[in-house]
């Protein structure tokens, strides 16, 4: 909290005057020959600042004594009165004797809020001293919240002032002749006050009644003063507002939590879950439950609390700011032996708001923190025009939605997606719903679904036949179109325009090669044929494009211009013209298999369940995810993509890291009768360190039954996923997950891989017709490949299973 003593004054202008007639007729603020007090402009603070509001005084005699009687509005400000506490800080006023300042005192010193009980100051808790009179107390000053006569106003809250001699008979001056502040009262400003809010300061009467019914006004309790003789005083009667406080919010810029998060949100006793958080304008974050302090303002850490229970986590943000920021997240934790639930991550955009005719997609993905179950993600309340397939995985599933709203389809859709897992006898399950708004076309539309949060389309550096759609939504027939293309010419060419099931018996012109970056476009019915309503595009043309192969990654904008229709072919019946919007093209990046435009855990992710085979690629994304360039995504693309993500370049080319010496890859298990169990270990011997390895198993399934794989004692730290059909076909993915680590598999003879079997009838070892390796690709830190021997061709097991 910042701490301020501005100057902010309260200013008291006191003259030697005699004191005013007893005989009143009413109180308040009317104007009279005794009004001789002004006040000073107001200043400044920001919300939550302590600031020490000088009391000044202008006096032509020494102040033996004052008592001063002053509000102020709670709504800006309020006195710090800590449990029965108040804190007094004293100016430099000068003594009559002396040329020395008092001394000043800011300890906390006892006040009590009574007027008929309060407390005086000790010698050691804000008296005045006097610095010729030793440590002896000359005077007090006195500050409290003046309960028995608080203003009808509930935001007006009211102070009195007492300065008051301690020896009678050797007076010394309390507030020497001259101008300037006595003593401060400190406030703080309402944290919540909004800018350029004031609060006035003023100084108030008090009516004193007679006891008669109704009673009678008799007098008046002024603030007042007396001199060091006690011989001048008088009443101090002010006209109006005698200062104020403004609120200034300009210098602050309080922290924002963009986010904060754990992941996953359940675990199990010994697991560990990511606390992540995105913060701005702080200078440090601090998380509770013996987390700690961080000065980034971008970063997570690993947690694994000891015991079972639910934790909740609060990050609070620190910056120039009189507040803190605070997010919290909540961890569970459950005892070993338990299921945990597959969890949903969150839908980036959602909920989403769409046109109809335009086209809303994303992916869904669940994950479990059992990486061995095998979790079914299904979508309920799917609305017309709308798809997603069920999709199966182990440990993490993921699914592609997409929805294009046709002309009568409006209002608010949600979708719920449901995830379970294979626990037995009670599955873990999960819901997620998504909200989708879709607005009425209030006009025709031509457009592209082609366009940030939509469907983009793309391609790599040099890609050809990228089919960029023009859609078009309308709410009459139309019987032709004709608008202007925009693109840009450096890094595109327009090969051509094609007609889709809207437009199957229409003729395109176009002027391509005319003017680059501009083309004309015109299309229509030889026969008067409208255009047709189809059910899975709204699109009535696509451009085909290539992309240059010095294109640089990022989104490069497309125009339509000058889009009329004809909705009659009477030729009395002018053309309308459409509104148009605009779209985009993309240049991917390689490694960004989920188009996001950057690379990271996702996309690692994306890799491995497209190996393990929990996940299909698109081409676009097959193409992104090929890092090594070798027509397929394997263990290689998978070691690039990691080193992608810490900034280490890849090498597209998988050749043998060795030319004559090469890997060799083992199954170790010996003779098993029916009914016994056995441990496979697959182990290896390689000339180099090994950072991934892929490998495809083949069996019989009515010989052998698998339990889950493991990793053996060489290759502990690093991560295994795998996917075992149970008819016949497993896939092993063994990996690093960062290239500084050091965890890899060395050179050598190394024992990888584990699996408990059991057999259903007799094993005899070696006997490839029940089991053998049809895969086995190694990878280096590099990406490069390692050449491996003991890798026998697929599809020769018995036709039996």
């Amino acid at each position: 909290m910042r701490f301020l003593k501005i100057p902010l004054y309260f200013l008291l202008c006191i003259l030697a005057l005699t004191s005013i007639p007893k005989a009143q007729i009413s109180c308040g603020p009317d104007p009279s020959p005794f009004d001789f007090v002004t006040m000073g402009a107001g200043n400044f603070g920001g919300p939550g600042d302590t600031v020490n509001v000088p009391v000044n005084i202008t006096n032509t005699l020494s102040i033996g004594s004052m008592e001063i009687l002053m509000e102020y509005d709670r709504r800006v400000v309020n006195p710090i009165i800590t449990d029965s506490d108040f804190n007094i800080n004293y100016g430099y006023q000068y003594d009559t004797i002396s040329t020395d300042p008092l001394e000043i005192d800011t300890t906390i010193v006892v006040v009590d809020t009574s007027f008929t009980n309060y407390l005086d100051f000790d010698t050691t808790g804000g008296r005045m001293i006097n610095p010729l009179n030793g440590t002896n107390p000359v005077y007090s000053l006195l500050v409290f919240e003046a309960l028995e006569n608080p203003s009808t106003d509930p935001n007006i809250g009211r102070l009195k002032v007492f300065i008051n001699p301690l020896d009678f008979i050797n007076l010394r001056s309390a507030i020497s002749v001259g101008e300037g502040p006595a003593f401060y009262i400190p406030f703080v400003v309402n944290p919540t006050a909004a800018h350029n809010a004031t609060g006035n300061f003023n100084i108030y009467d008090v009516p004193i009644f007679d006891n008669s019914f109704p009673p009678n006004l008799i007098s008046c309790a002024y603030s007042s003063y007396s001199d060091t003789t006690g011989d001048i005083g008088g009443f101090i009667r002010f006209t109006g507002q005698q200062g104020n406080f403004i609120v200034d919010t300009t210098d602050y810029v309080c922290p924002t939590i963009n986010s904060f998060s754990v992941a996953p949100t359940q675990i199990i006793v010994g697991q560990s879950a990511t606390l992540s958080w995105d913060v701005s304008d702080a200078d440090s974050v601090v998380i509770n439950n013996g987390v700690g302090s961080f000065t980034a303002t971008t970063g997570s850490v690993n947690v694994n609390p000891a015991t079972a229970a639910t934790f909740t986590y609060t990050l609070t943000a620190y910056g120039n700011c009189p507040s803190t920021t605070t997010a919290n997240t909540t961890l569970t934790v459950n005892p070993v032996g338990s299921n945990n639930n597959p969890q949903f991550q969150a839908v980036a955009g959602a909920p989403f708001t769409i046109s109809q005719g335009e086209t809303v997609a994303f992916t869904v993905s669940a994950t479990d923190a059992d990486t061995d179950d095998i979790l079914t993600l299904t979508a309920t309340s799917l609305p017309n025009n709308a798809n997603f397939s069920q999709a199966v995985g182990t440990g993490s599933v993921s699914g592609n939605f997409s929805f294009t709203p046709d002309i009568n389809q409006s209002g608010t859709f949600t979708i719920t997606f449901q995830v379970s897992d294979d626990n037995s006898p009670v599955p873990g399950t999960a819901s997620l719903n998504v909200v989708i708004n879709v607005e009425e076309l209030q006009f025709d539309v031509l457009f592209t679904t082609s366009a940030p949060g939509q469907q983009p389309v793309g391609g790599l550096q040099g890609k050809e036949n990228v089919y960029l759609p023009i859609n078009m939504v309308t709410s009459q027939t139309v019987y032709g179109v004709q608008f202007d293309f925009l693109y840009d010419p450096l890094y595109f060419t327009v090969d051509s325009f094609v007609v889709t099931g809207r437009t199957v018996d229409y003729v395109i012109y176009d002027n391509i090669g005319q003017t680059p970056g501009n083309i004309k476009v015109v299309t229509f019915g030889l026969a008067n044929e409208p255009i047709a309503t189809v059910a899975d595009t709204t699109a009535i043309l696509y451009a085909v494009m290539s992309i240059d192969s010095n294109a640089t990654p990022g989104d490069y904008p497309i125009y339509f211009e000058n889009g009329w229709e004809s909705v009659n072919p009477d030729p009395d019946v002018p053309s309308l013209e459409l509104v148009v919007d605009s779209g985009v093209i993309q240049v991917d990046n390689p490694g960004d298999v989920n188009l996001d435009k950057r690379i990271d855990v996702a996309d690692l992710v994306s890799v491995v369940a497209s190996i393990i085979q929990n996940f299909t690629l698109s081409s676009r994304q097959f193409d992104v995810a090929d890092l090594i360039t070798n027509d397929t995504v394997d263990v290689f693309d998978l070691v690039g993509i990691v080193n992608l993500i810490y900034g280490i370049p890849i090498n597209p080319s998988p050749t043998p890291l060795f030319e004559d010496e090469r890997a060799t890859i083992n199954l170790a298990y010996s003779d098993l009768q029916a009914g016994g169990n056995e441990m496979l270990v697959i182990n290896s011997e390689t000339p180099v360190d090994l950072a991934a390895v892929e490998i495809d198993l083949e069996y019989d399934p009515t010989a052998i039954e698998f339990k889950k794989p493991s990793l053996a004692a060489d290759a502990q730290g690093m991560t295994i996923r795998y996917k075992d059909d149970a008819a016949g076909k497993m896939k092993i993915l063994v990996h690093f997950d960062n290239p500084f680590s050091g965890e890899l598999i060395d050179a050598g003879l190394a024992d990888m891989i584990e699996i408990e079997m059991t057999a259903k009838e007799d094993i005899r070892s070696g006997d490839k017709e029940q089991l053998k390796i049809t895969l086995a690709n190694f990878s280096t830190s590099s990406a490069a490949k390692v050449e491996v021997d003991g890798v026998d061709s697929p599809n020769t097991l018995p036709s039996s299973f």
